[in-house]
């Protein structure tokens, strides 16, 4: 995905466990990692405060199903909580979203950044993050937009205009829009296509696609193979005329139909001079019925957290290390700006390795 950048022939390949992508198996690997060490994983454990002695880190007040509690820590703490695209004012805040779905999990809500916050810790990188264009699904879950069956589509904005190559390469949330790399996509559109479109495939990626993400797997979200169970509970709109559909999306009726005539215009000549769109993905949209689908960004992770040093320390907001805390993982990631998938369970390995040996040291 960034092929344009410095040490990209160092990345072999998105790597799976046993040969398989999703559906929970590098978290079952985790976990069975755990558990043949008898390592004991507290669920309904929440961490209250960081603790301090002579000036360390040194435990963990939590609030347990049987009372408030401590933990204490002879070598330091390692922070590795997640991030915090579930915390709508956070989300608000830093990533200037407005209540996104979700399509990462609904715990990451920056707990482990307040701890941090509270002793003292510096952030970093928390205008970055990865958005999807998605489909909302409600109660904040999402389902990640499939548009890689058939080409005879397009997307609008609220005024009915096209506005952007529909196809350009998301790059996980960070595309190269010809100036550089920038933050995509951020603001909702709809999805207009023909009956072509619509029967060519499911616009909602299910299991067999891309089994990834909370909603897909923890709650079942599912979608129609043919579309029809949607347009059925009215969240696909469908009409006869490109003015019908407009009135019912609430768009400019003159608006959508020049937009889908010169789209249309394009694809005879072969050739988006408007955006860029490659000739292989273009297809009219001249089969009716015609249709319309609300899509919107889906917020999957988050970047940024305490910032912290080569050997995962945490640092003040003097660069000084916070003694006895550490961070690793989508808590306080590496990445700056643009990266490529998997690259915050990438982090948490190694830096989750050298918190733990730094930590480790100090206990003995």
């Amino acid at each position: 995905e960034y092929s344009d950048h410095d040490g990209a022939e160092t990345y072999l390949r998105m790597d799976s466990v046993g040969g398989v992508l999703g559906n929970f198996a590098f978290f079952d690997f985790c976990r069975e990692a755990l558990a043949k060490r008898q390592i004991p994983l507290l669920h309904s454990h929440e961490a209250l405060e960081l603790l301090r002695a002579d000036g360390r880190v040194s435990g963990v007040r939590v609030q347990t199903p049987e009372g408030e509690t401590t933990f204490e820590a002879r070598g330091g703490v390692v922070l590795a909580t997640g991030g915090f695209h579930a915390n709508p004012q956070m989300v608000r805040d830093y990533l200037r979203l407005a209540e996104p779905p979700l399509w990462g999990s609904p715990y990451s809500t920056g707990d482990g950044h307040k701890l941090a916050q509270a002793i003292g810790a510096d952030l970093w990188h928390m205008d970055n993050m990865m958005t999807h264009m998605g489909i909302d699904m409600g109660e904040q879950r999402a389902l990640f937009l499939s548009v890689y069956t058939a080409n005879n589509f397009i997307l609008v904005d609220r005024f009915g205009r096209r506005f952007r190559d529909e196809t350009v390469q998301s790059r996980h949330g960070h595309i190269n829009a010809g100036h550089g790399v920038e933050l995509s996509p951020l603001h909702a559109a709809t999805l207009v296509f023909d009956d072509t479109m619509r029967a060519a495939g499911p616009l909602g990626a299910g299991k067999s696609m891309l089994p990834v993400g909370w909603g897909l797997l923890m709650d079942s979200l599912e979608w129609s193979a043919d579309n029809t169970a949607e347009i059925a509970s009215g969240q696909i709109r469908r009409a006869d005329s490109l003015r019908e559909l407009a009135d019912l999306c609430g768009l400019d009726p003159t608006n959508l139909e020049n937009s889908v005539t010169a789209w249309n215009r394009a694809c005879a000549e072969g050739e988006d001079t408007v955006f860029g769109r490659s000739a292989q993905r273009m297809a009219p949209i001249e089969t009716g019925p015609f249709h319309a689908l609300e899509v919107t960004p889906m917020l999957a992770w988050s970047n940024g957290g305490p910032r912290r040093n080569g050997q995962a320390q945490v640092l003040d907001v003097w660069g000084a290390v916070i003694p006895g805390l550490y961070a690793a993982g989508e808590v306080s990631s590496t990445y700056s700006w643009g990266k490529d998938g998997g690259f915050h369970i990438g982090d948490a390995l190694a830096f989750g390795r050298i918190a733990g040996a730094d930590a480790a040291a100090r206990a003995l």
